[in-house]
């Protein structure tokens, strides 16, 4: 089976430290094969967005409380900052 990984973050979202170069040798040095890059990507009003979805997440009481969480516990360390796209 071949060793991947298609979910990196970095620094610009906010969920990793360090650079792009130290991913890259980490994972040659764990015998991974592919690795792949997910940022999270800017969103405006991401929080309104998630709120719009709760009416979506009452029938299951998980998926409510964890859009819940999501809404006051990460505030915008959920995302990479609006101010950070590029056009």
């Amino acid at each position: 089976m071949m060793k991947t990984n298609f979910h990196t973050h970095t620094f610009r979202c906010g969920h990793a430290i360090g650079n792009e170069e130290e991913m890259v040798k980490s994972a040659i040095k764990n015998d991974i094969l592919e690795l792949g890059f997910s940022d999270h990507i800017p969103l405006p009003y991401y929080r309104l967005h998630i709120l719009k979805g709760l009416p979506y997440t009452l029938k299951e009481l998980r998926a409510f409380l964890v859009a819940i969480k999501t809404i006051f516990t990460n505030g915008p360390a959920m995302r990479m900052p609006y101010c950070n796209k590029r056009e």
